[in-house]
């Protein structure tokens, strides 16, 4: 089929991309930072190297140092103005001075947001919470405490200094751990007039040694009806962010919509071996160990390492795609369009 594929589930018509870019509302720059590989959770669908802390961390002041050469370059020599540090893990807060780290960047005209499984100090969150223009809340049912995280929730919500928390409801294929993800939906329903939530597919193919999730045709079919999911009952209770991680996307279809990188994701449409890739120009990410690559699939390997080197030449041009799927969601999230052979 030239312009449509059919899911194996229930038959569901699913469009095919061609073309995914920037609005102009979107950032100019989205640096995404794995600050570290330690996480105090250790689920079965992530890779031990993801939580055991095994990579040697930055420091505060080198990671101060790649904030201030992202700055000379970007900022001040292109001209970007829009310039968006997204933090991952591990587990961030962890991470000795990451509130400095924060104000740092926010000192220099430019963005934080974060990712995080929720189980950080609550006296550590107040510091942050009103400096973040975005929260991205990983719900993880094997290890999650619903009551701590609503404790953490209740600092957030309907707060008029923070941004809506996002809560991404981690949905292995385990009915148990599948059946309190969505519960968990229900109790953010109950307490907040404001909320936003998406459930999450495990990409089996994430990393070695994770264990597998085997979606029934039922749980593939909700996944793929029930992608990101909003709600602003009370909407003066809450921020707005000043800048959005906001792209485009066109099929063959020529149909255009507003991109949500999850829903390619749950609808297994994230092929883009071949297609020009803007990595580097408007996307870079920073690993555990220190290195720095054009994006989070690593391609073309790293372009400096941190722990050793202070300056290196920034990427110039696009980069062709050589990896069959797309499993980050920041990757996706790149400017980028199928080209004469994809």
């Amino acid at each position: 089929m030239t312009q449509m594929q059919i899911s194996r589930y229930n038959n569901i018509m699913l469009e095919v991309p061609q073309k995914i870019e920037k609005t102009e509302n979107s950032v100019d720059l989205s640096i995404v930072w794995s600050i570290h590989n330690f996480c105090n959770f250790n689920c079965s669908y992530c890779p031990e190297y993801n939580s055991n802390g095994s990579e040697k961390w930055l420091d505060l002041e080198k990671a101060k140092h790649i904030v201030d050469m992202i700055h000379q370059h970007y900022s001040q020599k292109l001209g970007f103005k829009k310039i968006l540090f997204s933090f991952t893990g591990g587990e961030p807060m962890f991470f000795k001075g990451f509130t400095d780290l924060i104000q740092h960047i926010s000192s220099k005209g430019m963005y934080s947001g974060l990712t995080s499984n929720g189980s950080g100090s609550l006296k550590l969150w107040e510091k942050i919470i009103d400096k973040l223009e975005f929260i991205s809340i990983s719900y993880h049912p094997e290890f999650i405490n619903d009551e701590s995280l609503l404790k953490l929730l209740n600092l957030m919500h309907d707060d008029s200094r923070v941004i809506i928390p996002t809560i991404r409801l981690m949905s292995p294929s385990e009915e148990i751990h599948f059946k309190k993800a969505k519960d968990f939906v229900d109790k953010l329903k109950e307490r907040y007039e404001n909320y936003a939530y998406e459930f999450v597919k495990i990409q089996n193919d994430f990393g070695v040694g994770i264990k597998e999730s085997n979606y029934s045709n039922e749980q593939e079919s909700f996944l793929i009806n029930n992608n990101y999911t909003e709600i602003r009952k009370s909407p003066e209770k809450t921020r707005y962010s000043d800048i959005y991680l906001e792209h485009q996307i066109t099929y063959k279809s020529g149909k255009s919509e507003i991109l949500r990188a999850n829903d390619l994701v749950n609808n297994n449409t994230i092929n883009f071996q071949n297609w020009d890739c803007n990595a580097g120009l408007e996307s870079l990410y920073i690993d555990y160990n220190g290195d720095v690559f054009m994006a989070g699939c690593k391609i073309n390997g790293a372009i400096i390492n941190l722990q050793r080197e202070n300056s290196f030449e920034f990427p110039a041009n696009p980069v062709t795609c050589s990896f069959k799927r797309c499993i980050c969601q920041a990757d996706i999230m790149i400017s980028k369009k199928a080209g004469a052979n994809a």
